[in-house]
This record gives C-alpha cells, structure tokens and sequence, in this order.
C-alpha cells in the first residue's frame, strides 16, 4: 500500500518536477482507475456485450481523463475534503458519463418520442409538440 500524503503533500508532489510528481501521478492514477473499476463494478449492466478487456480498457480511459481533470483543476482544490476524495469525484463522475454514453449508444432518440405531427399552412409550419414556439417559422426550421 503506498503511503498516505496530507492534502499538501498531494499538491506539493503533483506541482513538483521530476520524480517527485511522477509518482505522484502514478498513485493518483491507479486511485484514479479503481474508482473507475468500482463504478463500472457497480453498474456491469451497461456494458452488455462487452468483453472484461473491453470494460477495463474504458476504466482506464476514464483513469487517464480523470488525471488530466484533476491536474488541470489542482488550483480549485479548497480542501474541504481529503484529496483523494476530490479527486475520486472526477474518476466516479468521468465514469458515469462513460456508462451513460454505453447505455443508450444503440437507442435512437427517434424511437424514444412519438412523432410529431406537422400541418403547412401558405409556407408555414404548426407542430403540434413544439407548442413554446413561434407558429409562423418556415417548415424545415422547426
């Protein structure tokens, strides 16, 4: 198990140069990864049909993401939490993005909605689902 840093050991070691931040960064990343395992562990349903190799490869993805998040971010952190835990936040949210985007890859936005039903009138269009706009926008632009 690596050894624990404070919050001001993680932004010294992850602003340092050399290998003071590589690893830092190594640690940070695996943190980063079992989040994302974690998360996927949790949520195995949206990754049907995909191989384990296939799911660790998008928990890594989002470990890589995750990492370049945080480093970009290091100057928000106001440390009122660990900073792991901070950190753990874009890894679980990177994560469910990921998932999200799996789930509903192969759903049609057309197949969720009925269609609606346009009327042209001299030019102009009255959609019956659009109701908040304007009733006299030529056909195609609504």
């Amino acid at each position: 198990m690596p050894n624990t840093r404070t919050n001001q050991e993680w932004l010294h070691d992850l602003n340092a140069s050399g290998s003071l931040q590589e690893a830092a960064i190594a640690e940070l990343r695996v943190l980063l990864l079992r989040a994302a395992l974690y998360f996927f562990s949790r949520n195995l349903g949206d990754f049907n049909g995909m191989d384990h190799n296939e799911v660790i490869q998008r928990a890594e993805d989002c470990a890589q993401d995750a990492l370049i998040a945080v480093t970009n971010h290091l100057s928000d952190f106001r440390g009122d939490s660990k900073f792991t835990t901070w950190a753990y936040k874009f890894a679980i949210n990177i994560a469910m993005m990921t998932a999200r985007r799996e789930r509903w890859k192969d759903v049609s936005l057309d197949e969720l909605s009925p269609p609606a039903k346009v009327i042209s009138l001299n030019g102009r269009c009255k959609t019956s689902q659009m109701g908040s706009l304007p009733n006299n926008l030529p056909c195609g632009l609504k």
